[in-house]
């Protein structure tokens, strides 16, 4: 990797991570950015919020993923 070329430029930078493992992270945790999404199949799943804070309170997700195949006909 080249992470040598951003050091000259104060750059601080580090590997990337995969989603995953970045919902499993502890601080990542803590900070509130990961919430439970209800899926339209019933089941749940672990998403990244809006890291934005509006009057102390995480915006809300206001609707769901698209279902697989749910837009193939517009796009």
């Amino acid at each position: 990797m080249q992470f040598g070329l951003c050091f000259g430029y104060g750059v601080e930078i580090d590997q990337a991570i995969s989603y995953d493992t970045a919902l499993g992270d502890a601080q990542i945790e803590a900070s509130g950015w990961v919430r439970e999404l209800e899926l339209p199949s019933g089941g749940t799943t672990r998403i990244f919020g809006s890291p934005l804070l509006i009057d102390g309170k995480n915006l809300p997700i206001r609707r769901p993923p698209p279902r697989l195949g749910q837009h193939t006909e517009a796009v």
